[in-house]
């Protein structure tokens, strides 16, 4: 089975050596649908003597009549438009036909498509069948199908349909043959063909349906004979297949003919041992199971049980050499070699298996292969390594060296699947660690893990054979805790199905190279030039030439993406890897500023020396205490000095490449030629907007984004975690629920916050700021349906029909699990990519596809952060400014990742990787992480995939992939196409503020009362010390920080500053700076040199007017002026709330404009800043004998 996609494309190599046992026709086939009503047609065109020799019946599908029972081959047909687009029903019944060995070479596509509503066609649009034939009819010729185009009418509006279907497809399909209807006298088909010739001259047709309309049975026959002996003897016109058309119950059968182009009756198995002698000159092209682990590690055990060899009891080997099984399915008996279960083997390179031998082994360079055939034998390959060194599978895996050397051939991870051996000699107490490795959420795998109970040494010497050993495997895994784990991962079974369909799927990628390989490897010894698969009529010459064109890279893209150290893309198209530079700026501007801080600091300690010389007092030195937590909080302004330098005067060009951190253009993007594309969810949390207003437009760009990837064959869905539906009134929860389902959106709503309720009532919405535990439960309710769905027995032919059916059963006992309290619809399945969105936002509609392309292909990149723009709701003068500073904020993040800075997380307009969040989660057990009660919120335990405990989840989530080795990415090149609203009154922006200093305190320190038992940083903020994030990235992670307290301190110090400068002025040391020169320092960076330096950048790298900028940064200084000169206070609350562990909460930012005037916000703003208030006059009295 391993093989096929292989020997497809040596066909034409065989060909003269393989006939038919049968006389049989090579044109002319049949178009039967078998049917009850009259069972006897069924085997007539299957006796012995018929000249059919192929079939096919308008479906993806054999007739079940025929199975097994004819020798015919049949041809599927994918009829018309599926269920819907992610309906992919067809191509995995015809791949999993093929799969099993069918001689499955052509397939068909829609059955008169143009315009056919009243005549009983498949009546589809040209643009909706052109994505459909891209997302089920193109990947089929990677396995070497040849494929026919729509079966058009035999009217011209036909052709005017395919051509239309051709402009559709864009250049993303084509066919091999042409098929024809023609329902008419003998003259008339003569000309349709004609005509199709005219239009097709280099294409094969195939007639596939043709009869005379209303005649009698002597004419009808008269036509046929007639139409058959043309085109049997024109050997001028091109190759044509006709079946004959057969309706059951009817004795007139007529019969479609062509000349030439037979579907040839071949054997696959047969042609994989012909092609044997050629693959052994140079195996090392074609796919292998390689098994390599430690010594003693239960690598044997697993090799036996995968190739059905078993050593002999008692004398195991302990191999200092490979051994290579190869397996081949044959027609003839099964080879002896393959049923001796004790064979023996005996060579000085083997010594007996003995976990005391100290003795340091020499490797063999000797290769023991071992051939089995037969016909239950699939075609395998399977090499099993000697260990590497000498360590139990049961110790931890980190300390492995075979992991070491997997992430070394396979950096990627793409060819890498996991085994946990000997799970039944695991420790007691240490199940919980091994079970998460099999949950692969530790050491992550791309492939993930299994885990096997291997053969026990009674077992071995009690002589259990190797379906005993899979019934005892069986029994282990269904025992507590074992039965944990998934069933499509426990067992010997489930992972050689896993590994054949890797194979396969290997194979189905490279189908093109490997032919190609297999071309150049005949033709020096044979002479032998043979062609694709595809079409054996081209000539070798030509297979190359297209081949060459077809991995060719543009110059664009070499430009794009620079070969150097540094993170990579991969070209899909040539199968390279091409690196991409690590822009060094960012740590050159670092290293300045830190000369810069630690000269400033110096220029203190200089004061301090005069001072100590002139009087001799070294008391003084006590202020140098404070000259870390200056550091801390001057580290912003001297690098701001720094980066208006080099925006001032430094390059620009960085901004218009693509480096390790800065995607300025677009990758190459995935094609539905090489393979499905990935699936993608968009999520997007909600509350209490407005559906008019706010949900609709955001919906609506996103579909218009959907349309988009689906056109390039890609899937995707909306997944809305919607924390207001149960807490809107019943009516406006209703129409809410009916516009997701008449916009297929799949959502989950979890129950209100009840803190002080009994029983079911009783739920927290934990955390400050509610977004990550709204996302949390959203995501635990859809693992745990994938979870259910895991446990699903599918057949090897599994429709769209039946894994929706499945999925809504799921879905139905995961809701009756959490006993009503969950509420969720529609389809919450999480694909491979997360657009992580807003409410109120709007993403470009090539998005999708450019993003998913760029994850797929930089496997180390984690969040794909996309720049963005701002939607602005109203036209206030408050709102306007906040555009100002936030686009402000993007560009100045821009540059800084350009640079080579590691990209902020703003947590929405990001894509993320699925598997990498699942990495980097935790299990919530069910208890209550402050209080340690158990926690209501959940039947069971679940996962935690944004931290519910800081009020910054994305900073966090950032800094905890960071830690794992992950690439956080700013992509550009959509520039301000994803928009974002911002703060619509001076509240929402003063929270926002509020919560990122909070935020920034939980991430660093932990409470005061708990400093004594726990020290005062927290433990992410000690892992991202000593974590392997360069250094650059965390002085200026450490910089953005420590604004928030430069900002919060600033009205203390101020204050601080007047009364010091009152009393003791004259009497302070040279040291202390007072706060007027704090300001104008401030005032002159910020407010002159940053606005200028901005414009200037604007003005260098995106080619705008220099004039018209200056004046629009200058513009806002007023405002930014007061509003960040009175955020002080806030801030500073914010920071000793969370250190004195005093509550704050925040809720959701304002989306809509809400009607308002003096007379309402006075009273507002009086209530909410009373005591700020307050304090005002207290201070002013006080101040002013100091004045």
């Amino acid at each position: 089975m391993l093989y096929m996609p292989l020997l497809l494309g040596t066909l034409p190599v065989l060909n003269a050596a393989i006939t038919s046992q049968f006389h049989t026709s090579s044109k002319r086939g049949l178009i039967f649908i078998p049917t009850s009503d009259f069972p006897e047609d069924n085997d007539v065109w299957i006796q012995q003597g018929s000249d059919l020799t192929w079939y096919y019946n308008y479906k993806g599908y054999p007739s079940t009549e025929y199975v097994n029972k004819t020798s015919l081959e049949f041809i599927p047909m994918l009829w018309g438009a599926p269920s819907s687009f992610s309906d992919t029903t067809f191509l995995a019944n015809v791949t999993a036909q093929y799969a099993e060995g069918n001689n499955i070479t052509y397939a068909m596509g829609f059955n008169e498509p143009d315009n056919t509503a009243d005549t009983g066609g498949s009546n589809i649009d040209p643009s909706d069948a052109a994505k459909y034939w891209k997302k089920q009819m193109e990947p089929l010729r990677k396995l070497g199908i040849s494929l026919g185009a729509p079966a058009v009418t035999g009217g011209s509006s036909g052709f005017d349909w395919l051509s239309n279907f051709t402009d559709a497809c864009d250049g993303g399909c084509t066919f091999d043959f042409i098929p024809i209807h023609w329902y008419g006298s003998f003259d008339g088909l003569v000309s349709h063909i004609t005509d199709v010739l005219d239009i097709y001259p280099n294409k094969t047709i195939w007639v596939t349906e043709f009869a005379l309309d209303n005649s009698n049975l002597n004419t009808t026959e008269e036509f046929f004979q007639t139409a058959v002996s043309y085109l049997d003897d024109n050997d001028k016109t091109p190759a044509l297949k006709t079946p004959g058309f057969f309706t059951p119950g009817v004795r007139t059968p007529t019969v479609t003919v062509s000349t030439g182009g037979q579907p040839e009756e071949l054997n696959i198995h047969e042609l994989f041992n012909r092609l044997h002698g050629l693959i052994l000159r140079d195996t090392t092209f074609l796919p292998k199971i390689t098994l390599i682990g430690d010594k003693a590690s239960g690598k044997t055990s697993l090799f036996e049980a995968l190739t059905g060899l078993s050593f002999p009891a008692g004398k195991r080997p302990q191999t200092n050499f490979a051994i290579h099984a190869q397996f081949k399915r044959t027609t003839g008996e099964k080879s002896s070699a393959a049923n001796h279960m004790d064979i023996t083997i005996s060579d000085p390179d083997i010594i007996q298996d003995d976990d005391q031998i100290d003795a340091e082994r020499q490797l063999s360079d000797n290769v023991l292969v071992v051939d089995i055939s037969g016909p239950d034998v699939h075609s395998l390959s399977i090499v099993d390594f000697p260990g590497f060194m000498h360590m139990d599978a049961t110790n931890q895996i980190g300390n492995q060296e075979a992991l070491e050397f997997a992430r070394l051939v396979d950096p990627e991870g793409h060819r890498t699947v996991g085994v946990l051996t000997k799970c039944d000699v695991v420790q007691q107490g240490d199940e919980s660690r091994v079970l998460r490795i099999c949950r692969n959420k530790e050491h992550h795998l791309s492939q993930g893990w299994f885990a096997v109970k291997n053969r026990s040494v009674q077992e071995r010497r009690d002589g259990h054979d190797l379906n005993q050993r899979n019934a005892s495997e069986i029994v282990f895994f269904s025992c507590n805790p074992w039965n944990n784990v998934s069933k499509s991962r426990a067992g010997l079974m489930p992972l050689k199905e896993f590994l054949g369909d890797m194979v396969y799927g290997m194979l189905q990628e490279d189908i093109d190279i490997l032919m190609l390989k297999i071309q150049l490897m005949t033709e020096p010894t044979s002479g032998v030039r043979f062609a694709s698969s595809i079409d054996i009529r081209r000539p070798v010459d030509q297979s190359r030439d297209s081949l060459d064109q077809r991995y060719s890279t543009s110059e664009d893209v070499s430009d794009v993406d620079e070969t150097s150290s540094g993170e990579h893309d991969s070209d899909l198209e040539v199968g390279e890897i091409k690196r991409r530079p690590t822009i060094l700026i960012s740590a050159f501007s670092v290293g300045l500023t830190l000369a810069l801080v630690f000269t400033l600091i110096g220029l203190g300690c200089h004061e301090l020396a005069q001072e100590i010389a002139t009087d001799g007092n070294w008391y003084r030195l006590f202020l140098l205490v404070t000259a870390p937590l200056q550091i801390f909080v001057s580290l912003f302004f001297c690098h701001s000095i720094i980066n208006t330098l080099f925006q001032l005067f430094g390059p620009v060009s960085q901004l218009k490449t693509n480096s390790k951190y800065y995607s300025a253009s677009p990758v190459k993007r995935l094609n539905i030629k090489h393979g499905p594309l990935p699936h993608a969810t968009i999520q997007c949390p909600v509350y209490k907007e407005g559906l008019d207003a706010v949900i609709k437009p955001t919906v609506e760009s996103l579909e218009a984004a959907i349309r988009n990837y689906e056109s390039h064959g890609g899937t995707a869905n909306i997944f809305v975690n919607d924390d207001g539906m149960q807490l809107l009134s019943p009516e406006e929860a209703v129409v809410r629920r009916a516009f997701y389902t008449a916009h297929k959106i799949g959502w989950v709503a979890r129950p209100k916050h009840s803190p002080d309720g009994e029983g079911l009532e009783r739920f927290i919405r934990r955390g400050k700021f509610k977004k990550a535990s709204n996302m949390n439960y959203g995501l635990g309710i859809s693992l745990k349906v994938e979870d259910k769905l895991l446990e699903v027995d599918r057949g090897v032919i599994w429709t769209h029909e039946e894994e929706e059916e499945a999925y809504h059963k799921c879905l139905t006992e995961v809701l009756d699990e959490e006993l009503g309290r969950a509420w969720a619809e529609g389809n919450i399945r999480i694909g491979d990519y997360i657009l992580l969105i807003d409410s109120d936002t709007r993403i470009p509609e090539e998005c999708i596809i450019d993003a998913v392309s760029e994850l797929d292909q930089s496997p180390q990149v984690a969040i794909l952060q996309f720049s963005s723009g701002v939607m602005n709701v109203t036209t206030s003068y408050f709102e306007t400014g906040i555009t100002f500073f936030t686009n402000l904020i993007y560009t100045a993040i821009r540059y800084a990742v350009a640079n080579g800075d590691v990209s902020a997380f703003v947590g929405h307009n990001a894509f993320l990787r699925w598997s990498a969040l699942q990495e980097v989660s935790s299990i919530d057990n069910g208890f209550d992480p402050v209080t340690g009660e158990k926690d209501p919120n959940s039947t069971t335990p679940y996962e935690k995939f944004w931290s519910e405990s800081h009020v910054s989840e994305d900073f966090d989530l950032s800094l905890r992939l960071s830690t794992k080795g992950y690439h956080i990415r700013m992509g550009a090149y959509f520039g301000d196409q994803f928009k974002e609203g911002v703060s619509l009154t001076v509240y929402d922006e003063l929270a926002r503020w509020e919560k990122y200093a909070y935020g920034c305190n939980e991430l660093l320190f932990h409470p005061l009362k708990f400093w004594w038992r726990r020290g005062p940083f927290t433990p992410l903020f000690r892992t991202f010390i000593w974590s392997n994030i360069a250094l650059g990235s965390k002085v200026t992670i450490l910089s953005y920080i420590g604004t928030y307290y430069a900002i919060g301190y600033a009205w203390l110090g101020t204050l601080l500053n007047y009364f010091l400068m009152g009393w003791l002025n004259g009497h302070l040391d040279h040291y202390y700076m007072n706060s007027w020169r704090v300001w104008v320092a401030l005032i002159v960076v910020f407010s002159g040199f940053g606005n200028l330096s901005l414009a200037l950048l604007r003005y260098r790298s995106e080619n705008m007017k220099l004039l018209p900028q200056i004046w629009i940064c200058f513009r806002w200084v007023p405002l930014l002026f007061i509003f960040l000169g009175g955020i002080s206070m806030h801030v500073g609350q914010a920071i000793l709330s969370h250190m004195f562990s005093i509550d704050m909460s925040w809720g959701a930012t304002a989306k809509e404009v809400t009607d308002t005037s003096f007379f309402i916000e006075m009273p507002i703003i009086a209530r909410r800043f009373k005591f700020y208030y307050l304090e005002v006059p207290d201070l002013v009295d006080k101040s002013m004998p100091l004045g």
